[in-house]
C-alpha cells in the first residue's frame, strides 16, 4: 500500500527507504520496543549455547517474548524462533533471572504462552499456511521504512495455539474458570463485547486471571471476580476524572475503576475508548 505526503500540493508518493540488512530494522525496532510492541525491552542478540535470540522482552501480560528479525523473506527463521521458544521453556530460570536484574523488580511471568514475534518485509504463502497450522503463538509482522524515517508494522499473523498448562482460550473457558456471580457474569459479556465493537483492529488475548484488549500495547485488561469486574487502564494522557476510577496512578498513567452494576458500563466505556484512542 502506498503512503502519500499530503503536506505537498499535488500530493507526492513516499518511497521506500532501501534497508542495507537486517540489523538496522532489529536496532529500530529494539530502540522502541514498548512503543511499537507493547513489549518491554530485555535483551538484545541473547546468546545461550545453541544460538542467539535477537530480542528477548516481556509484554504487560507477563508473558515472555522473542522477536526475530529478516531483511528479507525467510522460512528459516519461523523454525529457528520457534526453536529459541523451546529452548526458553526449558531454561525458565535464566529467563527469570534476566528480568530481575533488567526490571530491578520481582515479575510473575507467566509461562502459559510465551509469545514469538518474527518481523520481515514480506512472508511467502507457504509461510503463513504453516504457522496456522503450527499454532505456537507465532505472530508475524511485516515492515515498510519510509524515506523520511516513517515505520510502518502490519500483523500477517496474530495466532494463539492450545496452551501447554491448563487455561481458558476464549471467554466463555474464563467465566467458567472465574466462577463469578450471574449478575456479575452479565455485566462482563456485556462489556467485553462492546470492547470488540469498538474497532477490527482490536486483539483480545485471554489469560488466567484477565482478559486484555490491545493494538501496538494493551490498554484495557478485565478481571472477572465473583463480586465485581476490575477494568484496569493504560493512557498515554491520564483523564481528569479521578472520581471515576477506584485507583488513579498518574505517574504509572494507570487507573482501575469496579463494576458491580449494568449502569456503570458506559461509564467505563468511555474510559476504555480513551485508553484505545491513547495506543493509536
Amino acid at each position: 500500500m502506498p503512503l502519500f505526503d499530503l503536506n505537498q500540493s499535488p500530493v507526492r508518493k513516499v518511497r521506500l527507504k532501501r534497508v542495507k540488512d537486517e540489523r538496522e530494522i532489529h536496532r529500530l525496532i529494539a530502540d522502541n520496543l514498548d512503543v511499537l510492541l507493547g513489549v518491554k525491552f530485555l535483551a538484545s542478540e541473547y546468546e545461550f549455547s545453541d544460538g542467539r535470540i535477537d530480542t528477548l522482552g516481556i509484554d504487560e501480560n507477563n508473558f515472555p517474548v522473542i522477536v526475530e528479525y529478516k531483511k528479507a523473506k525467510s522460512s528459516e527463521v519461523i523454525l529457528q524462533a520457534l526453536f529459541y521458544k523451546n529452548w526458553l521453556l526449558d531454561h525458565r530460570a535464566d529467563f527469570e533471572l534476566l528480568c530481575r536484574n533488567k526490571l530491578k523488580e520481582s515479575v510473575k511471568i507467566d509461562w502459559s504462552n510465551p509469545r514469538v514475534i518474527v518481523i520481515a518485509q514480506e512472508f511467502n504463502k507457504w509461510d503463513k499456511f504453516a504457522v496456522q497450522q503450527m499454532g505456537g503463538n507465532i505472530e508475524l509482522k511485516t515492515y515498510k521504512l519510509y524515506e523520511d524515517n516513517r515505520l510502518y508494522l502490519k500483523d500477517l499473523i496474530m495466532k494463539e495455539k492450545e496452551k501447554r498448562e491448563v487455561m481458558p482460550t476464549d471467554i466463555e473457558g474464563y467465566i467458567r474458570l472465574r466462577q463469578p456471580r450471574k449478575e456479575i457474569t452479565k455485566i462482563f459479556e456485556i462489556l467485553t463485547r462492546k470492547i470488540e465493537e469498538i474497532s477490527d483492529d482490536i486483539i483480545r488475548v485471554v489469560a488466567k486471571t484477565v482478559v486484555s484488549y490491545r493494538t501496538t500495547r494493551n490498554f484495557a485488561s478485565i478481571e472477572l471476580q465473583k463480586t465485581k469486574i476490575t477494568v484496569h487502564l493504560n493512557f498515554q494522557e491520564m483523564p481528569e476524572e479521578r472520581d471515576t476510577f477506584s485507583l488513579y496512578s498518574p505517574k504509572r498513567k494507570h487507573c482501575h475503576l469496579n463494576l458491580t452494576d449494568k449502569g456503570e458500563i458506559d461509564v467505563a466505556l468511555r474510559m476504555i475508548r480513551k485508553a484505545y484512542q491513547d495506543t493509536l
